[in-house]
């Protein structure tokens, strides 16, 4: 049985960090970040179980694991923007997302609840248009049910046609002025903002 897990992408803590988990009986008892392998051998060498899932994903047994799985895993596929604060970090990750010249910039993560109320409210289509307006950009929410689109996104996805479906005129009006798009309209738009 694994006693000790290390991995660099554990939910919860930046991408990067070097995090250890250890297991008792099948629970997870102590989740702590280390700063060198020689914490980890040490820790280690009291339980001699390993696995070192650096570079992987593991996911714990699930019984009812729905989309979430698919959801983490794009999110990790994507520039991470949990640990964004305000809206300059937010600009900052999109520019150096958008510097890897890729067809679409994907962001994932971001907590709008994280934002100065603010920054909230400037959040907005245009706001995203002007950092990016060569190319649809996407940022996906900490809570997977809700995504924000800059212009180019919006019409490559067929936002329109999807909210005249499932929203009403002031739903979508705010929508689209905020750039965001939530509920079933949202869920009717997934499949293309993961292709």
């Amino acid at each position: 049985m694994i006693h000790t897990l290390v991995g660099d992408n554990v939910y919860g803590f930046d991408a990067g960090q070097t995090v250890v988990v250890r297991c008792d009986k099948g629970r997870i008892t102590a989740v702590q970040q280390v700063e060198s392998d020689t914490a980890i051998m040490e820790g280690a060498a009291l339980d001699g179980n390993i696995l070192d899932s650096r570079g992987k994903l593991v996911l714990p047994g699930l019984i009812d694991a729905h989309v979430h799985a698919i959801a983490t895993g794009m999110l990790m596929l994507t520039q991470d923007v949990r640990g964004v604060a305000s809206l300059d970090d937010l600009a900052d990750c999109i520019r150096i997302e958008a510097g890897k010249q890729k067809p679409a910039v994907r962001l994932g993560g971001l907590d709008r609840n994280r934002l100065p109320v603010e920054d909230e409210q400037r959040l907005s289509i245009g706001w995203l248009d002007d950092l990016v307006p060569d190319r649809p950009l996407f940022i996906k929410s900490i809570e997977g049910h809700s995504c924000w689109y800059n212009s180019r996104a919006w019409d490559m996805v067929g936002a329109d046609a999807v909210l005249a479906r499932f929203a009403t005129a002031d739903e979508t009006a705010q929508m689209r002025e905020r750039g965001r798009i939530y509920g079933r309209a949202y869920e009717e738009l997934t499949p293309p903002v993961y292709d």
